[in-house]
Order: structure tokens, then sequence, then C-alpha cells
């Protein structure tokens, strides 16, 4: 039989039903505070991993088939910049030609069979305070590799063999090359005149006697130049050579300027003025073109096309035009830009510059001697590092591929390491 609720048992289900509602609202915001930071978690793991995580494991190189990361990029960065950390950003290039090779040489010893043990490498490591790092292990396990592969190569070379004597010196000019063959074949010195004038470091230090020579050195002695094995051992003996060499740079140029204007101005704002000169120019590799340039000057040629078709440093833009502040340029050209006796449309006379590189010239060079000789240590240092570096070039060829957006990894990683 049913029976109606008393007043008393109505307010006891009422309260039973306000608490169970309170109970679900609870729980609802409980649930809902929960859900937020969950979403909020999430949102920051996912941010975590798309500008953090993701970054760094991305593949910034490939060498044989070995991908480099990000990670191990901006390691070998910080031990190639090293205490220029802060100038990261001018050795990314050199951080990625050192995973290259080490990665070379580590693969291509290995198929000679040649290698290091791990221990071996923990221990220099650990004398040295490297940081146990990939990138650490490779750089040592390479510097251990690299003089048993140079005996490795070392033993394929003969002890022995033909040798050129051989005197060279580096000259401005086709006329100067001839200037100095007349004072040779009248009995002037070759040493004593190379050691006077070549516009190349190593002969001028040598005095232009660069000794006995097997094939195979002169490039590197003379830095890949065009005077080549090649033309040393068809020399005839005694007799003067020579060739040109339009890409050489040597140490010095010859200008023609002349005045626009002269002025001053505030130096990147401040209070203290700068003297400036506004000046045409035209700069040549010798003394002969410079003189020839010169001479059409003086019958009435355009300086402007006459610095287009000579000047080393004509301009797309500003033409034969400089804007130069005084204390940037060598003593010689401020001479003549800001000297105030000098009158404003003044054409120089040739001006000889030592302070200013340009390209070209030619070698002068004679071979004295043939014979088979022993090889001496320096020589065979040499030929070994160019076996080296030739059995490397030969092993990694086309097997380096860069990621695609290469440069932005570049910028990331020397903002990484500068930031350090």
């Amino acid at each position: 039989m049913n029976k109606t609720p008393t007043k008393k048992k109505l307010t006891h289900v009422a309260r039973e039903k306000r608490r169970k509602d309170f109970t679900d609202i609870i729980k609802f915001a409980v649930f809902s505070v929960i859900a937020i930071v969950v979403g909020l978690v999430g949102v920051a793991v996912h941010e975590w991993y798309k500008e953090e995580y993701k970054p760094m494991h991305e593949t910034v190189i490939e060498v044989k088939g070995t991908e480099f990361d990000m990670s191990y990029y901006i390691e070998m960065l910080r031990y190639v910049s090293g205490e220029y950390y802060q100038y990261a950003e001018y050795f990314t290039d050199y951080a990625l030609q050192y995973i290259e090779y080490y990665e070379m040489i580590k693969q291509g010893a290995e198929e000679l069979g040649i290698t290091v043990s791990e221990k071996e490498i923990t221990s220099i490591i650990k004398e040295n305070d490297y940081g146990n790092t990939p990138a650490a292990r490779d750089m040592v396990r390479a510097s251990l590799l690299i003089p048993l592969l140079e005996e490795h190569f070392g033993s394929q070379i003969d002890a022995s063999a033909e040798h050129s004597y051989v005197l060279a010196m580096f000259l401005e000019s086709e006329a100067q090359v001839e200037e100095i063959k007349n004072r040779i074949d009248n009995g002037e010195s070759f040493e004593d005149i190379a050691a006077e004038l070549s516009l190349d470091n190593v002969t001028k230090e040598a005095d232009g006697d660069l000794g006995w020579l097997p094939e195979g050195v002169i490039d590197n002695i003379l830095s890949n130049t065009v005077l080549s094995d090649e033309l040393i051992s068809n020399a005839a003996l005694g007799v003067l050579n020579n060739v040109e060499d339009a890409e050489k740079t040597k140490a010095v140029g010859y200008w023609i300027l002349q005045i626009i204007e002269r002025s001053t101005k505030l130096y990147n704002g401040a209070e203290e003025e700068v003297n400036v000169a506004t000046v045409k120019a035209i700069l040549t590799g010798s003394q002969e073109q410079a003189e020839e340039v010169l001479s059409l000057l003086d019958d009435g040629g355009d300086f402007d096309e006459l610095a287009e078709q000579y000047s080393t440093i004509w301009d797309e833009e500003n033409g034969s035009v400089l804007e130069v502040e005084e204390g940037t340029y060598s003593d010689v050209f401020e001479e003549f830009a800001f000297n105030q006796d000098i009158e404003v449309d003044t054409v120089s006379e040739v001006i000889r510059d030592t302070e200013r590189s340009t390209k070209g010239g030619y070698w002068l060079y004679m071979v004295t001697d043939r014979a088979t000789r022993e090889i001496s240590e320096e020589n065979m240092e040499l030929l070994i590092g160019d076996a080296l570096d030739d059995w490397i070039a030969d092993f990694g060829d086309d097997d380096v591929v860069l990621a695609e957006n290469i440069e932005d990894m570049k910028k990331m990683a020397a903002a990484k390491v500068s930031g350090s």
C-alpha cells in the first residue's frame, strides 16, 4: 500500500538531492580543471616538441649514409668556434666540413681495416676534458686515425724519385718579366732579384730557390698555382721560362685617382667630425697597365669608361666612385685624396700601393738540374698529405647531402652557440 510521504521525509529527500547536486557540481569543476590543466600541458608539450625537440633531431647533413642531426651539429660548432663562440655564425660552414671530413676518415679507415679502440678515445677525452659527446668522440677518433692512415699511404710511396732543382719568382707583368730576363742574362743573380721583387711570399722568403723538388710537390708549396709539375718536367735545363697566372693574389696594386670633392661628416652620430673624400678610382694589377690607362686619359679618354674596362674594383652601382673616410684606406691613397694642396678634379699620377691586393701576374722560373734522389722528410710529408687528401676526395665523392633548409639550420645553430 502506497503511503504519502511526510513533510519530514520530503525535507530529507530535498537535502539529499541538494547534496547530490552539489557533489556533481564539485566533480564537474574538478574534472574541468583537470581537463584544462591537461590541455595546457598538452599545448606546452606540443610547443616544446615543435620548437625544441623536433628541430634538434632533424638531419642537418648526411655523409655516406650516416645522418647528423642539429644537436650534433651544434656540438661540433661549439668545438670549431671555441673561444670565439660569440662569432659562431662565421664558423657554420667549417663545422659542416669537419663533420664530413671526420666521417670520411672513420668510414674510409674501417674499409682499410684501420681502427682505434673506444677505450683509447675515452682516455684522451678525459685527459683533455673535452666532454664525452658524440662530436668530441668523432674528433678524437679522427685525430688518432690520421697518423695511422698517413703511415699506410706513406708505405706506398717510393723512398726515392726523380727531382728537379727549381728557381722561381712571381712578377706583376710580362714587361717586368722581360726586364728581369735581361738583367739575369747580363749577369745578375736570380736569387737576389727574387728576394727583392718576387710578389709571392714563398719564393721571396726563399730568395727564389725552391731547391730539389720531386713530382707532386710544387703545387702544394705554391698553393696550387699554374706553375705545375708538367711545366717543370718539360722545362729545358738552364733556360728562363715564364707563364701567366691570372688568379694568383699579390700584395700590390696601382691607383689612378681623381678628386671629386672633400667634406666632413659626423661619425656614427658622434660629435667628432671625420674627413671624407669622394674620388673616382681605377685600380690595376700592374704598373704597365696603369701607365697605359693614364696615357689614354691624357689623350682625352673618359675616366668612367676606362675604369669599367680596366679597373679591378669597378662597381655596377657606383661605377668608379668611392667615398672614403680618412683613416680607412692605405697611406699612399690618402696622401693624395686628403691633400688640401691638390685641387678638386685633379687626376693623379700612377700610385703604387703595397697595402692593396690585386690578382694576376707571371711566374718566371728555371730548372737548373735533374737527378734521382731520396725524398726529403719535408717533401715526403707533402706527398703523403696529398695522397690522403686525394683518397678522401675519391672515397666520398658525391656522398654528402645537406638539408634543404640548411641556411636556416646554420642560423639556428649559430644562435644556440653564440648565446651559450
